[in-house]
Order: C-alpha cells, then structure tokens, then sequence
C-alpha cells in the first residue's frame, strides 16, 4: 500500500479547500494535510524503531504489517 506516500504527495483543490474551510468554520484543509502527514511520518519512525526491537513473532509481524500500510 502507498498511503503515506499518496498523502504526502496530495494537494488539495482550491474547491477541496474551500469546503473544508467552509464546514470546519476556519479550517486550512492544506495544513491540516500536512499536519496529518507530520504525524504519520512520526508513527511510522517510532514504528520502525519497535520493530527493531521486538524480537520475532506474531507481535512483530503486526507491527511491520502496520509499517506496510503506512508506505
């Protein structure tokens, strides 16, 4: 999956950020992507660094399968 990399590449519509402005009463739908991207980029490293040490087993497939789905 490409997830943090389709999000990071995204750029929101002028009408995309409009009406997110307009529903959220203020919001900046463009920072709050790169917000958004921010945080997952900070999950992801602290993934990776579990991942590091947690020794082999069902635990530490399910965190490289969460790694997966964050790419």
């Amino acid at each position: 999956m490409t997830t943090f990399s389709t999000l990071a590449a995204m750029q929101l519509l002028t009408a995309e950020k409009a009406a997110v402005q307009a529903a959220g009463g203020y919001e900046d739908g463009q920072g709050m992507l790169s917000a958004i991207n921010a945080t997952i980029a900070e999950v992801k490293l602290q993934l990776t660094v579990l991942a590091a040490n947690v020794p082999a087993g069902t635990n530490l497939t399910a965190i490289n399968a969460a790694l997966t789905a964050l790419a």
